[in-house]
C-alpha cells in the first residue's frame, strides 16, 4: 500500500467530516464504510511505518466522529466503543494530543449520562501524559466541570486556574491539535471572577 492510497482515503475522509450537519443522513453511513475500510487496511494491509502511521491517525479519527454520531442518537454504549477504538488507534499511532481529545469525549459522555466521578477519572488519566498545552488547558476545563458537579469547590477551582494557565502557556506554541481549536480567550473570560460581569468559576461549571 502506498501514500497515494492513503491520501485519498484521507481526502474523502474529510470531505466526509465537513459535510454539513443537514447531510448527515448521507454522510453517516458513508463514514461508518470508510472506518471499516479504514480499519481493514490497518489490519490485514502491507505498509510502512509512515504509512501504517497515517492509517491509525486516519481510523481514529474516523471512529472519533462516528462515536459523536452515536452519542448524538443517544447510542451510548456503541459510542463508547467507537472512542475507545479511537484511543487505540491514536497512541498506536503515538498521537497523544488526539488521544487525549479522545479520552476528553468519553469524560464529557460520563457528564452527560451524571457520572462526574468517572469524567474526572477519565481526565487525570488523559493528563498524565505530555500534551500540547491547549490539550491541557480544555481537559482541565472539563475536569473543572466534572468537580463542580461532585459539589468540590476548591478541586474546581484549581482545576479552572490550570486551564488558563495552560491556555496562556499555549500562545506562541504553533498549531493547537484540532479538536480543541474552539478554546479561547472568550471562554477562559466567561469562567474568570476578576472581569467585571462574570459569573465566579464555580458556579458557571455547575451551570455548564
Amino acid at each position: 500500500m502506498d501514500a497515494g492510497l492513503v491520501g485519498s482515503l484521507e481526502s474523502i475522509s474529510r470531505n466526509l467530516t465537513t459535510a454539513p450537519t443537514a447531510q448527515r443522513q448521507y454522510t453517516a453511513p458513508l463514514l461508518d464504510d470508510q472506518l471499516q475500510i479504514v480499519t481493514g487496511l490497518v489490519d490485514k494491509g502491507r505498509y510502512n511505518e509512515q504509512v501504517g502511521e497515517r492509517l491509525h491517525l486516519l481510523a481514529a479519527s474516523l471512529a472519533q466522529t462516528v462515536g459523536w454520531h452515536r452519542f448524538d442518537h443517544g447510542q451510548h454504549a456503541a459510542a463508547a466503543r467507537f472512542w475507545h477504538a479511537a484511543v487505540h488507534s491514536a497512541h498506536a499511532a503515538d498521537d497523544r494530543d488526539l488521544g487525549a481529545g479522545v479520552l476528553s469525549d468519553l469524560a464529557y459522555q460520563a457528564l452527560w449520562l451524571q457520572d462526574p466521578k468517572l469524567s474526572a477519572t477519565i481526565l487525570e488519566r488523559a493528563l498524565r501524559r505530555p500534551l500540547h498545552p491547549a490539550a491541557r488547558s480544555v481537559l482541565y476545563l472539563r475536569k473543572a466541570r466534572a468537580h463542580a458537579a461532585l459539589g468540590e469547590e476548591r478541586t474546581c477551582t484549581q482545576a479552572l486556574a490550570a486551564a488558563e494557565r495552560h491556555f496562556e502557556a499555549a500562545a506562541g506554541t504553533g498549531t493547537a491539535p484540532a479538536w480543541c481549536a474552539w478554546m479561547s480567550h472568550a471562554v477562559m473570560w466567561s469562567v474568570n471572577p476578576y472581569q467585571p460581569g462574570s459569573v465566579s468559576r464555580f458556579r458557571y461549571c455547575r451551570a455548564a
